[in-house]
């Protein structure tokens, strides 16, 4: 069934003001701000033409994520060649703000949560490589049976791999074993399991291994389980500061110091 570009965009006009509807009701004037403000932005950065948006990265990372984002078939690490299937993906401007972020900062470790075809390891990667130094850690239990390993193909394609160190676990295993290394992170990526349990799950045991003034990056912020978790950061973990973005969907936290609340600290969120 087609559907006319007019009902479109009276779908999206409605699914944008129920979205807000929400964050108001739930007295979250300022995240209706904020979700309002990066939505504009987002919608203007997606006008741009997609070998626009990527053109700070090296040609072969900008090459390979324009034949993902064509949904082009990709090999996985079995050699066999397999179809995307369109939805699992970050966004160019949200792996951009990624590849700046670690530009900016020139993180020694960076960490993700979720690995699937390699999205945003790609942007990972590709400011390592233009950094010169740095190593990244994925966590993901069905990178080689639910993905087939294409996110590590991607990165052994662009010569990467040694630069990867590719945990085959639930992050509820993967975590604590970094945190036993003494391994400390300046950039984390929580795109894993998206309820909201494992998410907040994700979030405390990332605490463990966030490097002080690193950042903990939450994607899909606009789920109500994850924007429930966004909420009980702002609310009950003073040791972060949220981020003001240009971009809509991702919760981005600073790491200011160590946690120091009471043992008997709740705020209700």
């Amino acid at each position: 069934m087609k559907i006319s570009k007019t009902s479109f965009r009276w779908i999206a006009a409605t699914s944008v003001y129920w979205i807000i509807f929400f964050f108001l009701i739930g007295g979250d004037y300022h995240g209706a701000y904020r979700f309002v403000h990066g939505f504009y932005l987002s919608a203007i950065s997606a006008t741009q033409p997609l070998n626009k948006v990527l053109e700070p990265l090296n040609p072969s990372f900008s090459s390979a994520l324009i034949s993902m984002y064509n949904c082009e078939p990709q090999m996985g690490s079995d050699g066999k060649m397999y179809k995307l299937d369109g939805a699992t993906k970050i966004r160019p401007e949200e792996g951009m703000y990624i590849y700046e972020l670690c530009r900016k900062i020139n993180p020694q470790r960076t960490l993700e949560i979720g690995f699937a075809y390699g999205f945003s390891t790609l942007y990972f990667l590709a400011a390592l490589k233009a950094n010169g130094k740095g190593s990244h850690v994925v966590i993901d239990p069905f990178e080689i049976t639910d993905w087939h390993g294409i996110g590590l193909k991607k990165a052994q394609e662009m010569g990467m791999d040694r630069y990867l160190h590719f945990i085959q676990e639930k992050d509820v295993f993967g975590l604590p074993a970094l945190a036993k290394e003494g391994l400390q992170f300046d950039v984390i990526f929580i795109d894993g399991n998206h309820r909201f349990d494992d998410v907040l799950l994700g979030f405390t045991l990332s605490d463990y291994v966030c490097a002080k003034g690193g950042y903990i990056i939450l994607h899909d912020s606009m789920m109500p389980s994850i924007r429930k978790v966004v909420t009980f950061i702002e609310r009950n973990r003073s040791d972060y500061q949220r981020q003001d973005l240009p971009i809509a969907n991702v919760g981005v936290f600073k790491k200011l110091h160590d946690d120091r609340r009471q043992w008997t600290h709740f705020v209700p969120f």
